[in-house]
């Protein structure tokens, strides 16, 4: 069912472990200014080395399809943790309820749910071909429109939040 020893997977495996390590370190400084979103932030990423890993490690079809839409609630929600960070960090946003916080859980949700619900429209991606060499597969998706559109949204958003720190 899993194939754990390819590269690839080792390798999110050691990510993971450092992700745990910054986990307990935000976990210690939590109630600092902003500490609380970084612990946050590291958690999604945490999630979505794990999801990764499980993907990649994934022999089934299915199971990688799975995998592979599992790790898009680490990629969605990272940037509603970063750009909370960033906002209260800077001073930005004074109160522990962030207003930008809200619009972004939003837009992150129902990104999310599109790419769940993938296979009744195809829109983040419209074929998933299986590429298998060895012992090693991945999936080759090809992009959707909504792919790119979230690309942008969680590369702008991470932009942005490094703009305003």
């Amino acid at each position: 069912m899993f194939n754990i020893t390819n590269n690839v997977s080792a390798i999110l495996s050691i990510t993971t472990l450092i992700n745990s390590f910054t986990i307990y370190v935000s976990w210690q400084r939590r109630k600092s200014n902003g500490g609380l979103y970084i612990l946050l932030a590291m958690w999604t990423i945490a999630f979505w080395t794990v999801s990764a890993g499980l993907d990649y490690a994934a022999i089934p079809i299915a199971l990688k399809v799975f995998f592979a839409k599992l790790e898009y609630i680490g990629f969605l929600y990272i940037p509603v943790a970063w750009i909370s960070f960033c906002t209260r960090y800077t001073g930005w946003v004074k109160e522990k309820r962030n207003a930008l916080s809200i619009p972004a859980l939003i837009v992150s949700t129902v990104l999310f749910i599109l790419v769940a619900t993938n296979d009744l429209h195809g829109l983040v991606w419209q074929e998933i071909r299986f590429i298998q060499s060895g012992s090693f597969s991945v999936l080759r998706p090809v992009y959707g429109p909504l792919f790119w559109v979230i690309a942008l949204y969680v590369w702008g958003t991470l932009f942005a939040g490094a703009l305003l720190v």
